[in-house]
Protein backbone atom coordinates (compact mmCIF):
# COMPACT_ATOMS: atom_id res chain seq x y z
CA UNK A 1 0.00 0.00 0.00
CA UNK A 2 1.09 3.45 -0.80
CA UNK A 3 1.67 6.14 1.15
CA UNK A 4 -1.13 8.08 2.68
CA UNK A 5 -1.56 11.76 2.25
CA UNK A 6 -2.17 13.30 5.51
CA UNK A 7 -5.41 15.32 5.80
CA UNK A 8 -5.42 18.99 7.75
CA UNK A 9 -8.04 17.90 10.46
CA UNK A 10 -10.76 21.07 10.54
CA UNK A 11 -13.39 21.50 13.45
CA UNK A 12 -16.46 19.71 11.99
CA UNK A 13 -14.54 17.73 9.52
CA UNK A 14 -13.74 13.81 10.20
CA UNK A 15 -9.74 13.96 10.37
CA UNK A 16 -9.65 10.86 8.23
CA UNK A 17 -7.44 9.48 5.14
CA UNK A 18 -8.84 7.31 2.40
CA UNK A 19 -11.19 6.74 0.11
CA UNK A 20 -14.17 4.26 -0.57
CA UNK A 21 -13.58 2.33 -3.42
CA UNK A 22 -14.29 -1.18 -4.89
CA UNK A 23 -11.05 -2.96 -5.86
CA UNK A 24 -10.27 -3.64 -9.50
CA UNK A 25 -9.86 -6.99 -10.49
CA UNK A 26 -5.97 -6.85 -10.95
CA UNK A 27 -6.26 -5.86 -7.27
CA UNK A 28 -8.26 -7.77 -5.80
CA UNK A 29 -7.19 -10.87 -7.81
CA UNK A 30 -3.68 -9.98 -6.02
CA UNK A 31 -5.18 -9.60 -2.73
CA UNK A 32 -7.04 -13.16 -3.16
CA UNK A 33 -5.37 -15.49 -4.90
CA UNK A 34 -7.89 -17.78 -6.68
CA UNK A 35 -11.23 -17.64 -5.33
CA UNK A 36 -14.11 -20.66 -6.01
CA UNK A 37 -17.82 -19.79 -6.42
CA UNK A 38 -18.54 -23.15 -3.99
CA UNK A 39 -16.89 -20.91 -1.23
CA UNK A 40 -13.95 -20.11 0.75
CA UNK A 41 -13.24 -23.12 1.84
CA UNK A 42 -12.48 -24.89 -1.61
CA UNK A 43 -10.21 -20.80 -2.88
CA UNK A 44 -7.23 -22.47 -3.68
CA UNK A 45 -8.59 -25.55 -5.97
CA UNK A 46 -11.22 -23.98 -8.50
CA UNK A 47 -9.91 -20.81 -9.59
CA UNK A 48 -12.35 -18.23 -10.96
CA UNK A 49 -12.39 -14.74 -12.27
CA UNK A 50 -11.41 -12.34 -9.45
CA UNK A 51 -14.16 -9.69 -10.79
CA UNK A 52 -17.08 -11.98 -10.47
CA UNK A 53 -16.18 -12.63 -6.50
CA UNK A 54 -16.38 -8.53 -6.60
CA UNK A 55 -19.97 -8.76 -7.92
CA UNK A 56 -21.05 -10.91 -4.74
CA UNK A 57 -19.74 -9.20 -2.12
CA UNK A 58 -21.59 -5.97 -0.80
CA UNK A 59 -18.01 -4.35 -0.17
CA UNK A 60 -18.29 -1.75 3.01
CA UNK A 61 -14.75 -0.06 3.30
CA UNK A 62 -11.81 -0.25 1.75
CA UNK A 63 -8.30 0.89 2.66
CA UNK A 64 -6.89 2.96 0.11
CA UNK A 65 -5.07 6.63 -0.90
CA UNK A 66 -6.92 9.67 -1.28
CA UNK A 67 -9.22 11.29 0.62
CA UNK A 68 -12.13 10.40 3.02
CA UNK A 69 -14.38 13.45 3.85
CA UNK A 70 -17.06 13.57 6.85
CA UNK A 71 -19.57 13.27 3.96
CA UNK A 72 -18.40 10.01 3.37
CA UNK A 73 -18.31 8.58 6.24
CA UNK A 74 -20.48 5.61 7.17
CA UNK A 75 -23.28 6.48 9.51
CA UNK A 76 -25.94 9.03 9.79
CA UNK A 77 -25.24 12.28 8.75
CA UNK A 78 -25.79 15.54 11.06
CA UNK A 79 -26.15 19.28 9.64
CA UNK A 80 -22.54 20.03 9.23
CA UNK A 81 -23.86 23.58 10.91
CA UNK A 82 -25.45 21.75 13.67
CA UNK A 83 -22.25 19.51 14.53
CA UNK A 84 -19.79 22.62 14.37
CA UNK A 85 -22.14 24.25 16.65
CA UNK A 86 -21.95 21.34 19.30
CA UNK A 87 -18.34 21.36 18.90
CA UNK A 88 -17.73 25.00 19.68
CA UNK A 89 -20.03 24.61 22.55
CA UNK A 90 -19.66 21.51 24.67
CA UNK A 91 -16.66 21.53 27.27
CA UNK A 92 -14.48 18.08 27.24
CA UNK A 93 -12.64 17.63 30.12
CA UNK A 94 -8.87 17.11 30.03
CA UNK A 95 -6.67 14.39 31.81
CA UNK A 96 -4.85 15.43 34.41
CA UNK A 97 -2.43 12.23 34.11
CA UNK A 98 -1.21 13.84 31.15
CA UNK A 99 1.15 15.96 29.93
CA UNK A 100 2.64 18.50 27.37
CA UNK A 101 1.80 17.66 24.00
CA UNK A 102 -1.18 15.43 24.67
CA UNK A 103 -3.80 17.78 24.30
CA UNK A 104 -6.84 17.29 21.78
CA UNK A 105 -5.52 18.66 18.33
CA UNK A 106 -9.16 17.75 16.95
CA UNK A 107 -12.62 16.84 17.64
CA UNK A 108 -15.49 15.55 15.54
CA UNK A 109 -19.22 14.42 16.22
CA UNK A 110 -20.77 10.80 15.78
CA UNK A 111 -24.08 10.20 15.74
CA UNK A 112 -25.94 6.68 15.65
CA UNK A 113 -28.93 5.14 13.66
CA UNK A 114 -30.35 5.07 17.86
CA UNK A 115 -29.98 9.18 17.64
CA UNK A 116 -27.56 9.13 20.37
CA UNK A 117 -24.16 11.80 20.10
CA UNK A 118 -20.53 11.09 20.95
CA UNK A 119 -17.39 12.97 19.95
CA UNK A 120 -14.14 12.02 19.23
CA UNK A 121 -11.32 13.94 20.30
CA UNK A 122 -7.66 13.23 19.08
CA UNK A 123 -4.89 13.21 21.17
CA UNK A 124 -0.74 11.84 20.83
CA UNK A 125 0.67 10.44 23.10
CA UNK A 126 3.70 12.26 24.43
CA UNK A 127 3.32 14.56 21.70
CA UNK A 128 4.16 11.55 19.31
CA UNK A 129 2.87 11.65 15.50
CA UNK A 130 3.10 7.64 15.53
CA UNK A 131 1.32 7.46 18.85
CA UNK A 132 -2.10 8.90 18.35
CA UNK A 133 -5.13 8.12 20.39
CA UNK A 134 -8.63 9.02 20.18
CA UNK A 135 -10.86 9.54 23.57
CA UNK A 136 -14.57 9.52 22.96
CA UNK A 137 -17.35 11.45 25.07
CA UNK A 138 -20.90 10.97 25.34
CA UNK A 139 -22.66 14.54 25.27
CA UNK A 140 -24.52 15.33 28.16
CA UNK A 141 -26.17 18.48 29.24
CA UNK A 142 -26.32 20.18 32.10
CA UNK A 143 -27.17 23.64 33.88
CA UNK A 144 -23.69 24.97 32.84
CA UNK A 145 -23.91 23.66 29.28
CA UNK A 146 -22.82 20.99 27.30
CA UNK A 147 -20.50 18.66 28.96
CA UNK A 148 -18.79 15.43 27.79
CA UNK A 149 -18.24 12.54 29.63
CA UNK A 150 -15.42 10.76 28.68
CA UNK A 151 -16.47 7.01 28.34
CA UNK A 152 -13.53 5.42 26.40
CA UNK A 153 -10.32 5.68 24.97
CA UNK A 154 -7.90 3.90 22.41
CA UNK A 155 -4.60 3.75 21.75
CA UNK A 156 -4.80 3.47 17.50
CA UNK A 157 -1.47 4.34 16.65
CA UNK A 158 -1.34 6.60 13.71
CA UNK A 159 -4.16 8.41 11.64
CA UNK A 160 -7.90 7.11 11.16
CA UNK A 161 -8.61 6.01 7.37
CA UNK A 162 -11.93 4.70 8.02
CA UNK A 163 -14.98 4.67 10.48
CA UNK A 164 -18.17 2.49 10.32
CA UNK A 165 -21.00 2.22 12.59
CA UNK A 166 -22.38 -1.17 12.30
CA UNK A 167 -24.77 -2.94 15.04
CA UNK A 168 -22.67 -6.30 14.92
CA UNK A 169 -23.96 -7.89 17.85
CA UNK A 170 -27.48 -6.69 16.99
CA UNK A 171 -28.21 -5.59 20.78
CA UNK A 172 -29.55 -1.88 19.20
CA UNK A 173 -26.54 -0.36 19.91
CA UNK A 174 -24.13 0.90 17.31
CA UNK A 175 -20.24 -0.08 17.30
CA UNK A 176 -17.25 1.74 16.02
CA UNK A 177 -15.18 -0.27 13.56
CA UNK A 178 -11.74 1.88 12.88
CA UNK A 179 -9.71 1.26 9.95
CA UNK A 180 -6.13 2.95 10.92
CA UNK A 181 -2.77 3.57 10.00
CA UNK A 182 -0.73 1.80 13.20
CA UNK A 183 2.39 3.67 13.66
CA UNK A 184 5.77 2.66 14.25
CA UNK A 185 8.76 1.99 11.59
CA UNK A 186 6.72 -0.46 9.78
CA UNK A 187 3.66 0.55 7.64
CA UNK A 188 0.75 -1.70 8.62
CA UNK A 189 -2.90 -0.99 8.69
CA UNK A 190 -5.22 -1.97 11.56
CA UNK A 191 -8.77 -2.69 12.41
CA UNK A 192 -10.23 -2.26 15.89
CA UNK A 193 -13.64 -2.72 17.13
CA UNK A 194 -15.23 -0.66 19.99
CA UNK A 195 -18.48 -2.37 21.20
CA UNK A 196 -20.69 -0.40 22.72
CA UNK A 197 -21.88 -1.53 26.11
CA UNK A 198 -24.30 0.34 28.40
CA UNK A 199 -21.51 2.14 30.30
CA UNK A 200 -19.89 3.30 26.94
CA UNK A 201 -17.56 1.15 24.88
CA UNK A 202 -15.67 -1.72 25.06
CA UNK A 203 -12.09 -2.82 22.32
CA UNK A 204 -13.47 -6.53 21.36
CA UNK A 205 -11.16 -7.10 18.45
CA UNK A 206 -7.85 -5.49 16.92
CA UNK A 207 -5.64 -6.96 14.22
CA UNK A 208 -3.38 -5.35 11.59
CA UNK A 209 -1.45 -6.22 8.21
CA UNK A 210 -0.47 -4.33 4.93
CA UNK A 211 -4.06 -4.12 3.31
CA UNK A 212 -7.54 -4.62 4.82
CA UNK A 213 -11.06 -5.57 3.31
CA UNK A 214 -14.46 -5.69 5.38
CA UNK A 215 -17.27 -6.67 3.22
CA UNK A 216 -20.47 -7.65 3.31
CA UNK A 217 -20.99 -11.97 2.41
CA UNK A 218 -23.95 -13.62 2.64
CA UNK A 219 -25.48 -11.23 5.63
CA UNK A 220 -22.35 -11.68 7.50
CA UNK A 221 -19.83 -8.92 7.96
CA UNK A 222 -16.29 -10.00 7.82
CA UNK A 223 -12.92 -9.04 7.51
CA UNK A 224 -9.79 -9.82 4.88
CA UNK A 225 -6.43 -8.87 6.21
CA UNK A 226 -3.03 -9.67 4.03
CA UNK A 227 -0.43 -10.25 6.44
CA UNK A 228 2.75 -7.99 6.44
CA UNK A 229 5.51 -11.09 6.80
CA UNK A 230 4.25 -13.62 4.33
CA UNK A 231 2.13 -14.24 1.40
CA UNK A 232 -1.18 -14.71 3.37
CA UNK A 233 -4.12 -13.91 3.60
CA UNK A 234 -6.57 -14.32 6.60
CA UNK A 235 -10.53 -14.20 6.76
CA UNK A 236 -12.20 -13.13 10.33
CA UNK A 237 -15.91 -13.37 10.96
CA UNK A 238 -18.09 -12.30 13.57
CA UNK A 239 -18.64 -14.68 16.20
CA UNK A 240 -22.20 -13.47 18.27
CA UNK A 241 -21.94 -15.48 20.78
CA UNK A 242 -18.21 -14.49 22.12
CA UNK A 243 -19.14 -10.92 20.58
CA UNK A 244 -15.98 -10.63 18.83
CA UNK A 245 -14.21 -11.52 15.39
CA UNK A 246 -12.88 -15.07 14.72
CA UNK A 247 -10.56 -16.79 12.32
CA UNK A 248 -12.24 -18.56 9.76
CA UNK A 249 -9.70 -19.17 7.04
CA UNK A 250 -6.26 -18.59 5.98
CA UNK A 251 -4.62 -18.58 2.17
CA UNK A 252 -1.74 -18.49 0.27
CA UNK A 253 -1.21 -16.07 -1.74
CA UNK A 254 -0.05 -17.37 -5.59
CA UNK A 255 0.19 -13.86 -6.86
Amino acid sequence: MGAVPEFVPQQGVFPITGRLETMSTKSMAALLGEDSSRGWSQMASLPVVAGRYILALAILLVSASGTLRAAEAEGPKGDKAQDEKLLREISLPSDPQRGPGEEYFDRFVIRTLQRQTFVGAYWREQGSLVLQAIDIFAVERTPKGLVGRRVHSERLGGSILALHLIDLDTDGRDDLLFVHNTGGMVATTGVTLLRQTATGFSKAFFYAGTDVLIYRYRGHVRILVKASSSKEVEEFKWNPSKKTFEVTGTFELLY
